[in-house]
Order: structure tokens, then C-alpha cells, then sequence
């Protein structure tokens, strides 16, 4: 895992307690549910 290039989660170096977290839900409080190998395009950053 050391070795991979792929970016896990976008910006993790920065996080930090006071940050908002990078998941975050919609208008109506829900948050997105994961569809790994249905939604390939994106990742939930």
C-alpha cells in the first residue's frame, strides 16, 4: 500500500479537528450511499 499512487482521500494532510469533514450530507441530512463498481467516475471526497 506504501507503494500505490492512488490518492486514498483528496487532501488528507490537511485535515485537521477543526475542519469540516470530506464527506459531508446533502440538503436533506443524507449522506451518499456507496455504490462501488456502479458509480466508477467519482469517489466520495
Amino acid at each position: 500500500m506504501l507503494n500505490c499512487d492512488h490518492e486514498m482521500a483528496s487532501d488528507v494532510d490537511r485535515l485537521t479537528d477543526e475542519a469540516d469533514a470530506p464527506l459531508q450530507p446533502n440538503d436533506a441530512g443524507v449522506y451518499p450511499i456507496p455504490q462501488p463498481g456502479i458509480i466508477t467516475d467519482w469517489e466520495y471526497a
